[in-house]
């Protein structure tokens, strides 16, 4: 759950993407990028993932947040692409908000997690996937896709 903090430091140009959005076109966008954008190896990944916890060692943002299982790439994973799959799509705002303050700004992307993995799973393609549903959704920060100039 967002503090009311965490919604005010918000960039508006996300806020502004969130309040053009239905329900309709959110299910709209998950679902083909999951369904239809993935394969084998995303099928593979979710239906493999233990929860054993030995990636959450590997991941600095856990480290340094007190070691809160929060922020543990498993959790990560959990509290985003496995809930969209969960509910078929049907999200709501306030969890594409938080979805995208996970995916933009507690991952970076450095794949210590899949290293640990027992199973090799690639938590940041996972991780990856929500960023490309957070882009289609327009949503996505935009200092992340705008670039220089």
């Amino acid at each position: 759950m967002e503090t009311k903090d965490q919604k005010k430091n918000m960039d508006p140009a996300v806020e502004g993407g969130l309040e053009r959005l239905t329900q309709e076109k959110i299910a709209k966008v998950i679902n083909p990028v999951l369904h239809e954008e993935t394969g084998a190896r995303f099928k593979a990944y979710v239906q493999t993932c233990m929860r054993c916890g030995l990636c959450f060692d590997a991941c600095a943002y856990f480290l340094s947040n007190d070691r809160d299982p929060r922020f543990s790439p498993a959790a990560k994973v959990k509290q985003t692409i496995w809930e969209m799959l969960e509910k078929k799509g049907h999200v709501s705002k306030d969890f594409l908000r938080r979805a995208l303050r996970i995916a933009h700004l507690e991952y970076n992307v450095c794949r210590r997690c899949s290293m640990y993995c027992p199973f090799g799973i690639d938590i940041a393609y996972l991780m990856l996937l929500v960023r490309r549903i957070c882009h289609k959704l327009e949503i996505t920060p935009p200092p992340v896709y705008t670039g220089y100039g």
